[in-house]
């Protein structure tokens, strides 16, 4: 359950109120002695003292039903500031029956059962009592101050935890517009407010607001990135995240990769690729394989080839994983890079796993065949044929050579 501390301190001021409203209004010179001896009691931390003498004066005074209301009033806070909520709400809804307060008092005692029911999670009753306060609070004639922003946002937590968040939405709203100054929090609430409705394009303009305000939170800009991607409106989502990456807005490792992962998935790989380049080489981003093969994929995405080879082999280095030797190799040959090609397939080869040994032989043999290199090209063709999976094409290139030789 969520608890309200009232502690002693605060107790004091409620009672001060009674205190002040007894001295207002007609009360016996006995009852005003009792109540203010139980405040100095409450002061002094001995609020089990205070609670008996109320209690017995709340029999007392049955007969004036003032003087009843004081006293229940006056023993309701005192039962809250040691915890006991469920006694103190019965004397306050005991001294709100007895119709003999003041308007003022009346709605404030109504906001504090508001707080104390919704803090044992009795939101029906809570909400019952916050709609009866501001039925008070709007009427003019009982001459009571304007709402404050707090206490619709009361309502709209209230609402929420009974999972009407349609009906919360306009109560948050009306506490953001009364609120002195911006409150992320509350921005927070309500954004949460609309994604439990599925109302992401109003949960997107209200992410746009907040960056307005707090435009140093990453955490904001990642979300609106998400959104958009929700949305299907990829374009903006990587805007959106370009945009703090250029205001310096972006310094976490994972919304930076994420940056790069989108503008490979939006179609600009070489944009990602600058900007995880530099995230690497300033340590934004950790130089491990896995980012640095994330690196690679960009730039051959990108068709940028001789940064995808030196990104790949940086990755082939740190995670030591003879695939990555490999797609080294591959990468080279492709490019037209033989001699890259065997400098290559000589380190996967040292690797001296059988699915990349065959294959680093056979585009070595081949690579020293673009150099026409053939005898050197055949010795290499020879082992690559003596690996399964590159075997058959080995043996081609082999008869290839061979028949070149019968013709010179």
């Amino acid at each position: 359950m969520k608890r309200r501390n009232y502690d002693a301190g605060l107790l004091a001021i409620f009672l001060l109120a009674v205190i002040h409203l007894a001295e207002a209004q007609t009360l016996s010179e006995y009852t005003y002695n009792q109540i203010n001896r139980a405040q100095e009691l409450i002061a002094d931390n001995r609020s089990q003292e205070a609670i008996t003498r109320l209690e017995k004066l709340a029999s007392r005074t049955k007969a004036n039903d003032f003087e009843h209301a004081v006293v229940l009033q006056s023993l309701g806070y005192a039962y809250l500031g040691i915890d006991r909520y469920k006694s103190g709400a019965q004397a306050l809804e005991k001294a709100l029956d007895t119709n003999a307060l003041p308007m003022d008092v009346t709605a404030n005692i109504i906001y504090v059962l508001v707080q104390v029911h919704a803090g044992m999670d009795q939101h029906e009753t809570a909400l019952g009592y916050i709609k009866r306060w501001f039925k008070l609070s709007e009427d003019p004639a009982n001459k009571l101050p304007d709402p404050k922003a707090e206490a619709y946002l009361l309502c709209a937590n209230i609402l929420a935890q009974l999972e009407r968040y349609a009906e919360a939405l306009p109560y948050a709203k009306q506490a953001i517009q009364r609120a002195e100054k911006p409150n992320k929090s509350w921005y927070q609430f309500l954004m949460a407010l609309h994604y439990e409705l599925e109302q992401y394009r109003e949960v997107a303009g209200i992410l746009e607001t907040m960056i307005e305000y707090w435009p140093e939170d990453e955490a904001l800009w990642r979300q609106l990135s998400s959104i958009y991607i929700a949305l299907k409106e990829d374009k903006k989502a990587l805007a959106t995240l370009e945009l703090a990456y250029q205001r310096g807005m972006l310094r976490d490792e994972k919304n930076l990769l994420n940056l790069a992962r989108l503008s490979s998935y939006i179609g600009v790989p070489e944009r990602g690729g600058r900007i995880l380049k530099k995230s690497l080489e300033q340590g934004q981003v950790a130089s491990n394989g896995k980012n640095w093969e994330l690196l690679a994929n960009l730039w051959t995405q990108a068709k940028e080839m001789d940064q995808a080879i030196e990104a790949l082999k940086r990755a082939a280095e740190l995670k030591a994983d003879p695939k990555l030797y490999l797609r080294q190799v591959q990468l080279n040959y492709e490019h037209g890079n033989w001699q890259g090609t065997i400098e290559a397939a000589r380190q996967a080869v040292r690797r001296n796993d059988k699915n990349v040994v065959g294959q680093s032989y056979l585009l070595m043999g081949l690579a020293y065949m673009e150099l026409d290199q053939m005898e050197t090209a055949r010795k290499n063709l020879m082992k690559a044929q003596k690996y399964k999976k590159s075997s058959r094409q080995a043996t081609q290139w082999i008869n290839y050579i061979d028949q070149l030789r019968v013709y010179e």
